[in-house]
């Protein structure tokens, strides 16, 4: 025998019961937390003004970080909430301010590998010519040359810079 589908309802009292058939709260209903901002269940175990986890580090603590992309990099801390990459600072400590053009490298590709004579600082053109994968920028560049020639050839209009002849 099947049960009908009102068999399946909680039952609640009437005086539980301040929603309509949708399940929405009738006009005039009175939220029970009305007028009790910032009710706090236990205010002497939360934390005060200027206590500090136990896992907190101190300055000049270097921790071990990962980037989006996956390379993993050394990060020291400079004062609260102040990180910087350790071989920055290992580079400014040694030969002063990083000019805003310039990055700082590892001569070896070891993001790990921090020592002063694994550093290196390059511009960010150098830094572009010494990272420029040429297969790869041939083939995404026929694939390019390629679209842009449909979309001339379509009467599209073009979506780079590139000289197409008709």
């Amino acid at each position: 025998m099947c049960a009908s589908r009102k068999s399946y309802h909680l039952y609640l009292p009437p005086i539980h019961i301040k929603r309509n058939e949708k399940g929405q709260f009738i006009k005039g209903h009175v939220p029970c937390n009305k007028n009790k901002k910032g009710l706090r269940h236990s205010p002497g175990t939360e934390f005060k003004k200027g206590n500090l986890p136990a896992n907190t580090k101190y300055n000049g603590c270097i921790s071990l970080r990962k980037k989006q992309n996956g390379e993993r990099y050394y990060y020291i801390r400079i004062s609260k909430a102040k990180w910087v990459p350790y071989h920055r600072h290992l580079w400014e400590q040694k030969n002063g301010k990083i000019p805003g053009e310039m990055l700082i490298i590892f001569k070896d590709k070891n993001s790990l590998n921090c020592k002063l004579e694994n550093l290196k600082m390059v511009s960010k053109c150098e830094n572009l010519k010494r990272n420029l994968n040429r297969k790869k920028m041939q083939q995404s560049m026929k694939k390019t040359w390629k679209f842009e020639k449909l979309r001339v050839h379509y009467g599209r209009e073009q979506q780079t810079k590139l000289r197409i002849s008709k």
